[in-house]
């Protein structure tokens, strides 16, 4: 079985729906899997090539005002897949809430009705840039851990007490705030790679309201004052990539973004 992913994300590096694509392809043993960037119009030539290619097509992408990104729509405006085509989607949005992703889910329903494909479902994630940044962060503190432990067994001679219960702890942590999402995304490639409906379900990451909107609030208006490329630009990549496009020709530099 041939799967093509399309990450639809508008933003070249990083994003939720990039890390949730890649997380995706995990799950999906035994099938020759591709993952392909459309994230502007010079991009749109390949993914069509790719979708000739495909037996089933996977959207990831960000929800845009409730809706899909302008640049995806206008790909699909001149998409004319397969009428073999399987269709599914992961869309994630900023809200607390997966049901937020509803209306973009209908859309691409009615994308394949239109078209000919078979849509069969999606899942709507709630919390998706949090979804991705835990994902990034917790390994990172659980190999911190781990080497604070070696270390401490090196210089002692024995494993540090609570080091194992530390990690224990986390991984704990890490699974109970996925684990909406997780599960979700487990049953829709179970029926994708059964070439399955599943439907057009919803999930969020377990946090509390009363964390999850002040930290994203923060995180949204820090990330919005570096044009939501607040980690690259403090280390200084964001400026070095955009010449490199420049000078490289790409006239869609500005779509890109």
């Amino acid at each position: 079985m041939n799967i093509l992913i399309l990450c639809c994300s508008p933003k070249r590096r990083g994003g939720a729906s990039r890390y949730i694509a890649s997380a995706f392809s995990h799950l999906l043993p035994g099938a020759r899997v591709r993952r392909v960037s459309l994230a502007a119009r010079g991009d749109f030539a390949a993914a069509r090539e790719q979708i000739a290619w495909a037996d089933v097509l996977l959207f990831s992408l960000p929800l845009y005002v409730d809706s899909l990104p302008g640049h995806l729509a206008e790909f699909l405006e001149g998409c004319r897949p397969g009428p073999g085509l399987d269709v599914y989607a992961i869309v994630n949005n900023g809200f607390i809430e997966g049901r937020q992703c509803e209306c973009a889910l209908e859309q691409l329903g009615h994308w394949c009705s239109r078209r000919g494909a078979r849509w069969r479902g999606g899942v709507g994630i709630g919390g998706g840039t949090m979804l991705a940044v835990l994902g990034r962060v917790f390994p990172i503190v659980i190999a911190i851990t781990l080497a604070l432990a070696a270390a401490g067994m090196v210089s002692s001679g024995q494993v540090p007490e609570g080091a194992w219960s530390g990690v224990l702890t986390q991984l704990a942590v890490w699974a109970a705030l996925i684990s909406p999402a997780a599960l979700r995304l487990l049953g829709l490639a179970r029926a994708l790679l059964k070439r399955e409906s599943y439907g057009c379900r919803s999930a969020r990451v377990l946090l509390p309201a009363l964390i999850f909107i002040p930290v994203s609030d923060i995180f949204m208006c820090l990330s919005s004052l570096f044009r939501g490329k607040l980690i690259f630009t403090l280390l200084g990549w964001g400026e070095k990539s955009r010449k490199n496009r420049l000078e490289a020709g790409n006239g869609l530099d500005k779509c890109a973004e």
